[in-house]
């Protein structure tokens, strides 16, 4: 099982406080069969709680990516950054997919533009 970072475990531990529907004051109410048991994924600096990992972390875009398994990690290509995905031809992170679509949008018009007006030009001789 891989052990969280100091810096990961803290933003785990933010991150369970202010969206786990589960926690409340220290412990976890999914456990509680009577008697209160402290959140084991606040008490761990590993992934425990699979309510944690299925329904909380993925709101943490960023974090979900450091902390998925290495087989689903890609580094952008662009940024350096890490993101998760699904198909084995994806080359950038969400953000940076955004702009290469843009610059390759822009690039093609131009291209087309100076295609045309060459073409205008070749029409009136």
């Amino acid at each position: 099982m891989k052990q969280f970072t100091a810096q990961q475990t803290k933003q785990v531990n933010a991150l369970v406080r202010a969206e786990c529907c589960n926690f409340f004051q220290g412990n976890c109410d999914a456990l509680d069969a009577g008697e209160p048991v402290p959140c084991p994924q606040i008490a761990s600096q590993s992934m425990l709680c699979l309510w944690f990992q299925k329904a909380v972390l993925p709101i943490d875009k960023v974090l979900c990516a450091e902390l998925a398994p290495p087989d689903t990690q890609k580094h952008c290509v662009r940024c350096g950054g890490v993101f998760l995905s699904s198909s084995h031809s994806v080359k950038y992170c969400r953000a940076c997919a955004r702009k290469v679509r843009r610059e390759q949008q822009a690039k093609f018009a131009r291209e087309k533009r100076a295609k045309a007006s060459t073409s205008k030009a070749k029409k009136s001789l």
